[in-house]
């Protein structure tokens, strides 16, 4: 009872501000994902206004090229993750969403290019397109099976970045073992490609973090999947994941710097910052 009245204030407080929130949730590696936890987090913050999804939703665990111990039809991979993305717009009914690519997302595209046939034009290279406009699969005994649309609530950007009014975020290919080492590049390259921005977020690293960097804030955003067994294989490099995600708080259609960033999972609390 509490908590609703709170909401209530808040998004009165809101309206007479101009105040908006908007989620970020990144590297959900489904059929990985922390499934509650990331229920937990849109219930939690039910007043945002848009929900943006900043690459890796999916793994392609299937499609990818390292050596495996199972298997994961990819159609079962897209089921559970058409799904999943169902059971949070039925929490959110009046909540846009933003889905845009990551690598995981890229290993669809890669694997459809270098296994040409005649059926390729006949099939998306976006992954994730086909989980928006819903698809049909055969199931083992050879029955048709259907997996419905997803609602006109999300929007599926092919891209590995996105920008929301000031806010930068993006999922690139490259990544350091130096904290915050990867926002800090992801930020050189669009001030070189002439962006004007206030803040970036990043995915793909797993690793949670905020910093001022030349009076702009940057993120990286940590991750919502489980640990992938795969990835801590023998490389004394290896440091374990973070789990997080971004809350953002726009003024007039402009981030707040000092009440937006990382937060971490289970705590919940603000990622320290801190300036160079």
């Amino acid at each position: 009872m509490e908590d609703n009245l709170i909401k209530d204030i808040e998004s009165q407080l809101d309206d007479i501000n101009d105040i908006e929130r908007v989620l970020v949730l990144s590297d959900l590696h489904i059929p990985f994902h922390k499934e509650e936890d990331i229920i937990s987090i849109i219930k939690k913050h039910s007043n945002v206004s848009t929900i943006i999804f900043a690459g890796d939703i999916l793994d392609c665990f299937s499609v990818s090229t390292f050596p495996k111990e199972m298997h994961i039809p990819l159609h079962e991979e897209l089921k559970t993750a058409s799904a999943f993305l169902r059971r949070i717009d039925r929490l959110t009914p009046n909540t846009k969403k933003i889905i845009f690519r990551g690598n995981h997302e890229f290993r669809f595209k890669r694997y459809l290019a270098k296994f040409q046939s005649e059926f390729s034009p006949l099939v998306s290279d976006d992954v994730l397109e086909i989980i928006k406009n819903g698809f049909t699969y055969r199931n083992y005994l050879n029955n048709k099976r259907t997996v419905e649309p997803l609602s006109d609530n999300y929007e599926v950007i092919d891209s590995w970045y996105y920008i929301y009014k000031d806010l930068v975020l993006a999922h690139p290919t490259n990544f350091s073992k130096i904290p915050m080492r990867t926002s800090v590049s992801t930020y050189d390259y669009f001030k070189n490609q002439g962006v004007d921005f206030n803040a970036i977020a990043i995915g793909h690293t797993h690793k949670a973090g905020t910093l001022i960097h030349g009076g702009t804030l940057l993120c990286e955003l940590g991750c919502l999947c489980k640990q992938m067994d795969y990835a801590n294989n023998g490389n004394v490099n290896y440091t374990p994941q973070t789990n997080g995600y971004g809350l953002f708080v726009f003024h007039k259609d402009k981030v707040d710097i000092y009440n937006s960033g990382t937060k971490f999972l289970y705590t919940g609390s603000d990622v320290d910052g801190e300036t160079p």
